[in-house]
């Protein structure tokens, strides 16, 4: 970025790891909490507009409240 002169610090301190803490050593849990956590909300979901959105859009969507 500085050899084109497009660089641009950072504005918001950058968080790396898990976001939030699962509790658990296990690396079966670790590696596919996430994809538990998804399975539950594609379950929750009203409608299939929704079950979509949760596997196709960005980490952490929830659907509008309508």
């Amino acid at each position: 970025d500085r050899l084109f002169g497009t660089f641009e610090p950072e504005v918001r301190r950058i968080k790396y790891g898990l976001t939030k803490n699962i509790k658990t050593y296990n690396p079966l849990r670790i590696a596919y909490h996430e994809m538990a956590d998804i399975a539950r909300d594609v379950r929750s979901a009203g409608n299939m507009r929704d079950r979509l959105g949760y596997v196709l859009r960005r980490p952490g969507w929830k659907p509008v409240a309508r």
